[in-house]
């Protein structure tokens, strides 16, 4: 495997800048020791999240106008301050190229261990593009879970766009991973579950089951996923219930119905199982062209990075590991992981190659599937500093969320030992 050799120092791209509105917010309520009063951290200053380190710094308005120079034009680095360099290197906010695009933290592993499905949903790309069945072999998953746990993977989901309760030998996988320390996150339609399922699933433990459920509604559920199975998936909801199995649903129905549906499902479900986990479908990267669910997304110019490829990735039925879940075909390949580690899968030439184009430090193609996908977004020329489109999304979400942003920051910024301010 070839690595990334260049020792060009960058501006790191797992940035944001925060809003100002949250920024005045946090610096308002400092009420500790700090480097500077608080009139000067609120008239002077501005703040960036540093997502690969997870770590709030402080930052002079002036340097966060030169940072957006320097990831513009990295070779002015050399023209900055020695000492706001050190600095700067030293929280992670400069770093060279090859430490920057070889940086991998994955905490959940995708494992496809079959590629079958007994339903046709609209809104899946199964129901247009059919893989082949196949099983993956049991030796190669057992080797996966143990190089997943040398990395030190957290959660492990059975799923690439496959039914995994297909497979006879689900519990017994479920359950070896389980016994090797990993969370279970289970994707599944829940038609195929039965009481004896879940009842072993509930002593096995640690197991999320995340079902798919668009409607209520009999005939819309057989139009939406060509199956007759909508009664049988409600009374294995109300088991999971019942066994207090960890369950969440996911609520995907056309643009015209979706209001409704998710009204209608919530009112039954809302109080024992909480919000749903998802309710807006997605292109998958293109691959799914139905204007009754999504739009076509066209993301221009420069990439703003995406957590989904900070933090996960997906391995075939054969043990190749390729980007993420969106990537239906698995065409976006890393490495092998019948042969090699997941470290050095992450930090392969192939792997490099594509975190450059995600974080828009290398050109990619109309074609390429981050153009095409709801997870990224264009970076705004006048905000370079802008991870995974950080700011847009937080602009959207409702108040009660941005409170919860701001309390889940300030919670941090009240514990640090001490503040970084630069």
């Amino acid at each position: 495997m070839i690595k990334n050799d260049s020792n060009r120092l960058i501006v790191t791209p797992y940035l944001s800048l925060l809003p100002e509105d949250l920024y005045q917010k946090l610096a308002a309520s400092c009420q500790h020791p700090s480097p500077i009063s608080q009139e000067d951290a609120i008239k002077n200053y501005g703040a960036i999240f540093q997502h690969t380190y997870n770590k709030l710094v402080f930052l002079t308005k002036d340097l966060i106008q030169t940072l957006q120079k320097l990831r513009e034009n990295p070779t002015l680095i050399q023209n900055i301050d020695t000492k706001i360099k050190e600095r700067l290197l030293q929280e992670k906010i400069l770093g060279t190229e090859n430490e920057i695009f070889s940086f991998h933290h994955y905490i959940q592993m995708d494992i496809e261990i079959d590629t079958r499905c007994n339903y046709r949903c609209e809104y899946c790309p199964v129901s247009t593009n059919l893989h082949p069945p196949n099983l993956m072999l049991d030796a190669l998953y057992d080797s996966l879970l143990l190089k997943a746990k040398e990395y030190g993977i957290k959660n492990i989901a059975l799923n690439h766009y496959n039914e995994p309760t297909l497979h006879q030998k689900l519990l017994a996988k479920i359950e070896q991973a389980v016994s090797l320390g990993f969370c279970i996150n289970l994707f599944t339609n829940g038609s195929l579950l039965n009481e004896e399922k879940i009842a072993k699933i509930k002593n096995i433990g640690n197991t999320k089951i995340i079902i798919n459920l668009p409607t209520l509604n009999a005939t819309k559920y057989q139009q939406i996923t060509k199956s007759k199975l909508l009664s049988k998936v409600l009374e294995n909801i109300e088991l999971l219930i019942k066994y207090q199995v960890d369950t969440k649903l996911v609520i995907i129905a056309t643009k015209e119905e979706r209001e409704e549906s998710i009204h209608k499902i919530l009112s039954v479900y809302e109080k024992m199982l909480g919000k749903p986990l998802m309710t807006e479908p997605l292109s998958r990267g293109g691959m799914l062209a139905n204007d009754q669910y999504c739009s076509a997304i066209e993301n221009e110019g420069i990439l703003s990075g995406c957590h989904s490829a900070l933090n996960q990735f997906s391995v075939s039925f054969d043990g190749v590991a390729f980007l993420c879940c969106q990537d239906y075909d698995k065409k976006y390949v890393l490495g092998d992981l019948k042969i090699h580690s997941i470290k050095e899968v992450a930090e392969s030439e192939e792997a490099i190659a594509l975190r450059k184009m995600i974080l828009g430090y290398a050109t990619s193609s109309r074609e390429f599937i981050c153009r095409k996908c709801e997870w990224t977004s264009s970076l705004d020329p006048q905000n370079l500093m802008d991870f995974s489109g950080s700011r847009e999304q937080y602009s959207k979400i409702s108040e009660d969320l941005r409170n919860n942003i701001f309390n889940n920051l300030y919670e941090q910024f009240i514990k640090s030992n001490h503040l970084i301010f630069i």
